[in-house]
């Protein structure tokens, strides 16, 4: 049985990047779209895969991958950096 939606905690270690972060790039001040459920954020496989595609292709049509660095990797680290200008700071809910 695979888990539909896993914590902000496990969402941030799969995309490589910390929970602050990722809280960061949550809906509405980011691209990734988030379930809440009581005090709980959650996110879904499906839709963290989702904008891993997305950054790729973004990736792709910007500029070529540095070298030595996964495709996706790279596309998250350049959507974070896109998505954190306009990121409001200090936010730590996690899954509570």
């Amino acid at each position: 049985l695979h888990r539909l939606l896993i914590s902000i905690t496990e969402a941030a270690q799969m995309l490589g990047i910390s929970p602050r972060h990722l809280w960061s790039l949550t809906s509405p001040r980011g691209p990734i779209p988030c379930v809440r459920l009581g005090r709980r954020v959650l996110y879904s496989v499906h839709d963290l895969r989702n904008f891993l595609r997305s950054a790729k292709g973004q990736l792709h049509r910007k500029s070529p991958p540095e070298r030595g660095h996964d495709d996706e990797e790279q596309a998250v680290v350049r959507i974070t950096a896109e998505a954190a200008g306009g990121a409001k700071r200090g936010h730590d809910d996690e899954d509570a």
